[in-house]
């Protein structure tokens, strides 16, 4: 069976675009990336870049903590599973959706980005619907479009 998933990365390590590069190629062993977001930097950090993909998952959805934790180690790159489907599991390890997906900019617009139309599960509300209510102050500065992060030859 296949879901459909929202999955944030967050690259703070020393090749920023290289780190996000890299978690998208891991990724394709999980899935098939369906849809990129935008870069972004994210105003309150100093340092790093996030992106959101929209991924079709072929392996359990929950094995995805080994590659997160692979990521964090070797890349400087934090996983985060934002939203599957329509599933609601408040596990301590893996809760779905993400417990803060709804409240974060840097999270939650660049998923309406790419689904538009997903309902949050919890909030019974669409994603687009839930970013037109959010506080509309500065969050991230665009810095290049997701696709120029994937290399198909992978």
């Amino acid at each position: 069976m296949t879901h459909k998933a929202l999955i944030g990365f967050h690259s703070v390590g020393k090749d920023l675009k290289g780190g996000l590069e890299e978690s998208l190629v891991l990724i394709k062993e999980y899935g098939e990336i369906k849809k990129v977001s935008s870069v972004f930097r994210v105003l309150s950090e100093a340092r790093g870049l996030n992106i959101v993909i929209l991924v079709e998952l072929r392996r359990p959805y929950d094995e995805l903590r080994t590659l997160f934790s692979e990521l964090s180690q070797t890349l400087d790159v934090e996983g985060v599973l934002l939203l599957v489907d329509d599933i609601v599991e408040l596990r301590p390890s893996l809760p779905l959706p993400n417990p803060n997906f709804h409240l974060w900019p840097h999270w939650i617009i660049p998923s309406s980005e790419l689904w538009p139309d997903a309902i949050h599960p919890v909030l019974k509300k669409s994603l687009t619907e839930i970013v037109s209510q959010l506080d509309q102050r500065p969050w991230g500065e665009f810095v290049a479009q997701g696709k120029t992060l994937l290399d198909f030859s992978h």
